[in-house]
């Protein structure tokens, strides 16, 4: 026999012992143990009274739950504002729209994702003429910019404008080159208030130019 295979048998023979001495643990180098008579003969003994059976309620066991800590959402921050119209009245955007005799009209707030919107409109001889819109977003801090660009590419003819907020863009309504605006933001607290200041008139470039100073105005206000 090969010197290889003694060792493999030797090796098998070294498991193979606890094994076998761990399943029949009645047998001693081959000799069966006698199993030993634990039956005891029942002694006569005087008769009871009966009892009740007794019942054994069946023990159930409620499932574990796996407790998770909780994170809690950081506070939100309320709107700085409750209405739009007091942040920019008819009489001081008159004169720098050219446009005269404005009177305002405060608009319902609204919920809007993420925050509240309050507007103002103006009115010239009960006429619609313009809007002031504030949206101010919870959370906004990091999404405020983009926001901001989102809202001026849905226009037309979006154009950076230098020195307004934190940014600022000049739009026309995609459908009417007649109503012109421009729309800014900055952060205010933990959120973020975005200004959309816009207007319909027979002289856009003169109400174009007037919209910077106002919604720059706005913006100081909070």
């Amino acid at each position: 026999m090969r010197e290889s295979n003694r060792k493999w048998i030797a090796v098998a023979a070294a498991v193979a012992v606890p094994l076998v001495l761990g399943a029949c643990s009645t047998q001693i180098a081959g000799t069966a143990v006698p199993a030993i008579d634990v039956t005891v003969s029942p002694e006569p003994t005087e008769p009871t009274e009966p009892t009740e059976p007794t019942t054994t309620r069946p023990t159930t066991t409620r499932p574990t739950t796996m407790t998770t800590e909780s994170t809690t959402p950081p506070a939100r921050t309320p709107p700085p504002i409750n209405a739009a119209c007091p942040l920019l009245p008819g009489a001081q955007a008159a004169p720098m729209l050219n446009t005269p005799n404005l009177t305002t009209a405060e608009v319902p707030a609204a919920q809007v994702p993420l925050g509240t919107q309050f507007a103002c409109d103006y009115l010239q001889s009960g006429r619609k003429v313009g809007t002031l819109a504030v949206r101010y977003y919870d959370f906004g801090q990091a999404l405020g910019p983009a926001l901001v660009k989102a809202y001026a590419d849905q226009s037309a003819a979006a154009k950076p404008v230098p020195g307004v907020g934190e940014t600022a863009f000049s739009f026309q309504h995609p459908q009417s080159a007649n109503q012109v605006g421009l729309v800014s933001g900055k952060t205010v607290g933990t959120g973020y208030a975005m200004v959309i200041l816009q207007f319909g008139a027979q002289n856009p470039r003169g109400v174009s130019a007037g919209l910077p100073g106002l919604v720059r105005g706005v913006l100081g206000k909070f």
